[in-house]
């Protein structure tokens, strides 16, 4: 049996587009993962909002603007 993690952050600060390729892989991993797994975009711009939300993946992420130590973020 494999670990799941309890936390995934998303560290987008630089990604400036996010082509529906991406968001449907995003959205793929996150089915793989434990329903309890919280998943956290960290800096998306509005253009990456915009691609995760007409994908429905905002549904199952939540948007924060600071960056979330490594310490953290590591189990």
């Amino acid at each position: 049996m494999r670990k799941q993690p309890r936390l995934l952050v998303l560290r987008v600060h630089e990604l400036n587009s996010l082509a529906p390729t991406g968001v449907r892989c995003l959205a793929f991993a996150q089915q793989h993962l434990a329903r309890e797994v919280e998943i956290l975009v960290d800096g998306a711009r509005e253009e990456i909002r915009h691609a995760l939300r007409l994908g429905g993946f905002d549904q199952a992420a939540t948007f924060i603007e600071e960056r979330v130590p490594v310490a953290e973020t590591v189990a």
